[in-house]
């Protein structure tokens, strides 16, 4: 049973959090800084900044912060404490998609109906239009607003999805609201099943009925005019926003997007395809201290390359996996319990090399392992052996389950695996090609990245390291932790705080 002293209560009501000052000081406040410009006696202005509660209004007005629940919860966690969330009114239920939705496009009408906010991470070029297409078609009976700052982009998407494949039904009351084309609504009469306005016209909007709202661009929840919008009393809809995986976020802007939208992420590619679930497992081969004065005052990339022990434990593990009643779970626990969650189908393991001479020292290992290179490659210099099993596996580099694959051919292969092991070391993970991370429509294939803990010198800790923190900006994380909670605490660590 629950202490009553160790629980808190938290009123939700539309994407507002009701939060006081004592339940911060309970909590600890979470603070983000923008910049804001003052006049200067000196020089005219000056350029200050600003440190502002990311989770409470200074002023008192309502702040739609309700994507901050999660972090709050992460918070009460560190204090010993629990969350209770009471939401009035409830948040508007969404019914099973429609069939046709279930077919085309699950996993979007399956992420809005199971979170009440988040981002849809998108692609530079990726068409707003499919989006909002595909939730039409999947909640036929549900209002969608859906709110941008330019007339010209929302014009633009309603006439193209006018001439879409959403239902008729949809397509003869869709509506457009803007400062001047406002949408008149009769005392008695319903708002339109899709609406596209500007923030400003959201004022002659009653648009707390909505089911969902979606942001064309999530970074303009920054605005003045988004926040008035969403500051709606009682309203029951889901929230989330669109956000194009090229653009620059400013840490304030990262702020807004947590209070806002919330730490839930959808990362969706073109052909209505999606991002692969990725995790990273981390293999600690124990190497022995290599002082820095026997490699020398630049790094010798053979201490990697031509590195008997750690090169035997990458063909260890290599065929472990390739049969994986041979896994080791003491010596390689990470792989161990990705695998203990996937199904028993064979799996592709593509080990991935940016040196030739390191995949021949592991193809003399893995003789029944294609070392896939491309066909500029210069061979000068090989013994004739290894000049014969160049060319034979250039010919059968298509073929199979298990692949030693240099980098500069990463792009060409069609193979995409289910395993990658990095066997190369920098501060930087492999550049994965963007089609070994797209999720096929009929399947569901996760993907396994295995790094190696290099930490023989400083060097090497430093690069392990690096990539650790590269590899969570690009939303992998590591085997056995949850993605959404990793990125509260990457964004807690970020951030400065209050007494936690």
């Amino acid at each position: 049973m629950t202490n009553d002293s160790q629980l808190i209560a938290l009123q939700r009501n539309g994407q507002h959090l009701i939060l006081d000052d004592a339940l911060l000081h309970r909590l600890g406040d979470v603070k983000v800084s923008y910049q804001q410009t003052n006049e200067s006696c000196r020089c005219g202005y000056k350029i200050d900044s600003v440190d502002c509660s990311l989770l409470k209004s200074p002023d008192g007005y309502r702040l739609p912060n309700a994507g901050c629940l999660p972090l709050l919860q992460e918070l009460a966690d560190r204090n010993g404490k629990m969350i209770q969330v009471v939401t009035s009114p409830p948040i508007s239920p969404l019914p099973l998609p429609s069939a046709q939705a279930s077919a085309n496009h699950p996993i979007l009408s399956e992420y809005v109906r199971n979170h009440s906010n988040g981002i849809i991470s998108v692609p530079h070029g990726y068409e707003e239009t499919s989006v909002i297409a595909s939730l039409s078609e999947a909640y036929p009976q549900q209002k969608m607003l859906v709110l941008g700052s330019k007339t010209s982009r929302l014009k633009r998407i309603l006439s193209n999805l006018a001439g879409s494949c959403v239902n008729e039904t949809t397509r003869d009351r869709m509506a457009f609201a803007d400062g001047r084309l406002p949408l008149l609504l009769e005392p008695d009469q319903e708002m339109p099943p899709l609406v596209f306005s500007t923030f400003k016209e959201t004022a002659n909007l009653d648009f707390s009925t909505a089911d969902i709202v979606l942001f064309l661009d999530a970074k303009e929840a920054a605005h003045q005019k988004a926040q008035e919008a969403l500051e709606v009393v009682d309203a029951r809809f889901r929230l989330f926003g669109l956000l194009r995986e090229d653009q620059k976020v400013s840490p304030y802007e990262e702020g807004v997007l947590m209070r806002v939208f919330g730490p839930e992420r959808l990362f969706l590619r073109q052909g209505e395809r999606t991002q692969r679930a990725s995790q990273v497992a981390w293999v600690d081969h124990h190497q022995p201290t290599i002082s820095m004065e026997r490699i020398g005052p630049t790094f010798d990339y053979r201490c990697i390359w031509h590195n008997e022990r750690r090169n035997r434990e990458i063909v260890k593990l290599a065929k472990q996996l390739s049969n994986t009643d041979q896994l080791d779970p003491r010596k390689f626990p990470q792989p161990a319990q990705w695998l203990s969650s996937q199904d028993s189908n064979p799996k592709t393991i593509t080990i991935l090399v940016d040196r030739l001479d390191h995949a021949v020292s592991l193809g003399e290992q893995l003789r029944d392992w294609p070392i896939i290179i491309s066909k500029s490659v210069f061979l000068e210099g090989y013994p004739a052996r290894v000049r014969k099993r160049l060319n034979r596996d250039r010919r059968r580099m298509h073929y199979g389950t298990r692949q030693i694959v240099m980098t500069d051919m990463a792009e060409s292969y069609r193979s995409r695996p289910d395993i990658l092991l990095w066997a190369g070391a920098s501060p930087y993970p492999p550049s994965i090609p963007c089609k070994w991370r797209e999720e096929d429509r009929d399947s569901n294939r996760p993907l396994l990245i295995v790094d190696f803990l290099d930490r023989f010198n400083r060097q090497t800790r430093k690069w392990s390291k690096s990539r650790k923190e590269i590899f969570a900006q690009q939303n992998i994380f590591e085997v056995g932790t949850d993605p959404t909670r990793e990125r509260v605490h990457r964004f807690l660590e970020k951030f400065s705080r209050g007494a936690i």
